[in-house]
Formats: C-alpha cells, sequence, structure tokens
C-alpha cells in the first residue's frame, strides 16, 4: 500500500488525524501483512510514523501538483492500493497500481453548509468532480450521509462511494468517579464551564 500526500508533515488534526490514525494501525496491526510505502515531498514526513515506514521522497520543483506528476510517471513501483487523502494529483493513473483509493470525508458543500473555499482547494475540487473519479476505485467517507453528499455533488458512482465509519482514539474513555471530579474542576478552572454541560464538535 502506498499513501500518498504531505499529511504527515504537520500535528494532526482533522483528516489529517484519520490518515495518521489509519496508517498506524497499518503498522502496528498488520506489518507482517502489508508492505507500506509513504509518498510525499521531501521534508514532508516529520511524525513518529515516517521512521517506521518506507519513504518515497521527491523534490519540490516550480509546484507540488507538477513535482507529484513528475513523480507518477517515473515511479516504477508496483503497488496493490494507491491511497490518497483528501486531495488528489494530476496523473496519479501513471502510478502502477490494481486500485487507487481516496478518503474524502465528505463534500465541501451541501444543502446545510457552505464556506468560500481558496483558490487551490477549488482547483483540487474541480479536478475530482471533473476527471479525477474516473480513476478511482473508490471513494471513502466517514458516513451513510457525508455518503449520499458525496454521490450528489461529485456526480459519483454510488457503486464506488464507500462509507466506513471513524474509530475513536484509545484516548476516549469512560472516566471514574475520582477522574471525572478531577476533569470538572479543570473544566471550570480554566473555561469557566460548569457541570452540566453539552459539548457539539461540527464544523
Amino acid at each position: 500500500i502506498a499513501i500518498v500526500g504531505d499529511d504527515f508533515s504537520r500535528q494532526g488534526k482533522g483528516t489529517a488525524l484519520v490518515i495518521q490514525k489509519i496508517t498506524e494501525v497499518f503498522m502496528n496491526d498488520f506489518s507482517n501483512d502489508i508492505d507500506l510505502t509513504l509518498i510525499c515531498p521531501n521534508g514532508k514526513c516529520l511524525s513518529s510514523i515516517c521512521s517506521r515506514a518506507k519513504i518515497v521522497e521527491f523534490k519540490r520543483r516550480f509546484s507540488t501538483a507538477l513535482s507529484y506528476f513528475i513523480l507518477f510517471i517515473w515511479n516504477r513501483e508496483q503497488y496493490d492500493i494507491v491511497l490518497f487523502n483528501r486531495r488528489i494529483y494530476p496523473g496519479f493513473w501513471f502510478l502502477n497500481s490494481k486500485a487507487f483509493i481516496l478518503i474524502v470525508h465528505d463534500s465541501p458543500t451541501n444543502n446545510q453548509y457552505s464556506f468560500a473555499m481558496p483558490v487551490s482547494a477549488k482547483l483540487f475540487d474541480y479536478f475530482i468532480r471533473f476527471i479525477g473519479k474516473y480513476f478511482l476505485d473508490a471513494m471513502i467517507v466517514g458516513s451513510e450521509d457525508a455518503r449520499q453528499e458525496v454521490i450528489k455533488y461529485y456526480h459519483a458512482d454510488r457503486l464506488h462511494v464507500i462509507s466506513i465509519y471513524y474509530g475513536v482514539d484509545d484516548l476516549f474513555r469512560v472516566l471514574n468517579k475520582i477522574e471525572k471530579e478531577e476533569a470538572a474542576i479543570r473544566l471550570e478552572d480554566r473555561y469557566g464551564i460548569t457541570i452540566p454541560y453539552i459539548l457539539y464538535v461540527s464544523r
């Protein structure tokens, strides 16, 4: 399996954390079954994961997209799966792989929300919508609702959009009574929030 992108260059937040955790599971639980390769620009693999996987690095020339395109043409390694997180780059189909998968997470806009995308994000989005989706074997999303939105937004083949629910990190667990009391004190001291409260984490 090859994982393409620079999501190992920053602290894991949001979608970057998802791919980092998937990679950790691959290496911790399936290291005897999977040969893992990370493909990224020079100096962009800074996570502790990088010391445990094979890395294919390349120099950025002119633009990241052009640099990836050149790498895709010249890379002769064979893969069973090439996995992308959030975005794909033109020419990825030149890689020697049996399958190409994009974890798309969700659609960037729907009836409930919309936000102004930077120009670079729009270009990647247009590429997926009008070209890239035809070379993908699967698009993975985090819920059935997101699946429906991705099918609608990208006009994607229903059979190629798959919902796989996100897992939960081990640090999220039920606290014992003493831990709850200590956490309540910290919450009130730091944020002025008292129990009971509701935490809603969402865009």
